[in-house]
């Protein structure tokens, strides 16, 4: 899907509206440039003597390219993370899609199937339970990376097993969060940092489980990269907590078994 950057430029008393759209182009992003204003007389009168009013144009569109790669690295540089407390994840359902793909096609992928999948649940009349997710059988930053991008759902769903999108069950587990505030191309650092924390605090990696990754503030409500929240969900030994058992009721005694109690005290007294 195409995204639009609009700006506007003051100079010289002038106004110049304009927009840069991004387009994916077979692995590659094409940036189209629409820009409308004018020219005041001292423009003219410079572009004379450098190249005509066409050269001053370019030149004024390399300016905006500029700018527009330093605001795009910012965008994509800034980051953070922060570790949460150790939780215990519930188990849920979902409808998604099995992807394996490279490391670096991990994120246009996600790009391209979690709107898949929100259209799909539109054109079904699907209820979400949640924010998009990604659920990995592999490590999330392994150079060859197996998961599932899906969405929950409050119930089970059936689907055609000839579909593409199949229905599935989460199975919980105790897990510690890590939040990342910026790209996904920084899971990497949101994954070292949880490891780091659950060395200093005595916890141990588990294992042979499939990682959660829930996209809260995703890239389709929010276009700015640095505002994007992501929580990873790092699993950790220890068992899923589970609702305490009621306490046993005590036994409720007759009148005659209660007056025998009471004889048999005062005979040990």
């Amino acid at each position: 899907k195409n995204q639009e950057i609009n700006f506007k430029i003051s100079q010289n008393g002038e106004i110049t509206l304009g927009s840069f759209t991004l387009r994916d182009t077979l692995g590659k992003t094409k940036i189209i440039c629409k820009r409308t204003g004018s020219l005041t007389f001292s423009d003219k009168f410079d572009a004379t003597f450098s190249g005509g009013s066409k050269a001053l144009v370019n030149n004024q569109l390399l300016v905006s390219l500029e700018q527009l790669s330093k605001f795009l690295k910012a965008e994509l540089g800034v980051y953070k993370t922060e570790v949460l407390p150790a939780v215990s994840l519930k188990p849920l359902f979902f409808v998604g899609k099995k992807i394996r793909c490279k490391q670096g096609d991990l994120n246009p992928e996600l790009l391209r199937w979690i709107p898949f999948l929100q259209e799909f649940f539109v054109k079904n009349q699907l209820r979400k339970a949640g924010q998009p997710m990604a659920i990995y059988k592999s490590a999330p930053n392994a150079a060859v990376v197996e998961l599932t991008i899906a969405i929950p759902t409050p119930e089970e769903v059936f689907l055609s097993p000839e579909s593409d999108i199949f229905s599935g069950s989460f199975v919980p587990y105790r897990a510690l969060p890590v939040m990342l505030t910026g790209d996904y191309s920084h899971r990497t650092a949101a994954i070292r940092k949880a490891r780091t924390a659950m060395k200093e605090k005595f916890l141990t990696e588990r294992g042979g489980i499939e990682i959660l990754e829930i996209f809260q503030q995703n890239s389709f409500e929010q276009k700015r990269p640095s505002k994007w929240v992501t929580f990873l969900y790092m699993p950790i030994q220890g068992s899923v907590a589970q609702r305490p058992a009621a306490a046993a009721a005590a036994p409720t005694l007759t009148q005659e078994q209660l007056r025998a109690e009471e004889e048999r005290q005062a005979t040990e007294n």
